[in-house]
């Protein structure tokens, strides 16, 4: 194959070995750059229920879900209300439970409404 040009076989394998690295050199994999699959996965999204506020009386409990009044036993965006409780929602979603709260610095009780009045 190389006869006459003063190549041997020695110089046919390293210029075959070359022609595959450079091949293979666009699937190595680079240790030192950051792995943007992961990241796109542990991007949160927004809450899909915010309880906005809660009414409770002698006779009903009452919350605003996402601009929605409930009572218990009612759906909101595909959840069923289980409880309500000044300042947190209990939630069931495909047969799991959980909470919704207030941002604490909305909360406000009666105790504090009726001292504020009786201060002025």
């Amino acid at each position: 194959m190389f006869r006459g040009t003063g190549f041997g076989w020695e110089a046919a394998i390293v210029a075959l070995a070359f022609v595959s690295v450079c091949a293979c050199a666009g699937t190595l994999h680079d240790p030192t750059r950051p792995d943007y699959s992961s990241t796109a996965r542990t991007v949160h999204a927004a809450p899909r229920w915010q309880l906005n506020s809660t009414l409770i009386s002698a006779h009903r409990r009452l919350a605003m879900i996402n601009g929605k009044t409930v009572g218990v036993g009612e759906r909101v965006d595909g959840a069923t209300v289980v409880s309500i409780e000044p300042g947190a929602v209990r939630l069931r979603r495909g047969g799991h439970q959980f909470t919704i709260h207030l941002i604490a610095d909305t909360i406000k009780t009666h105790r504090a409404a009726t001292a504020d009045r009786g201060s002025s």
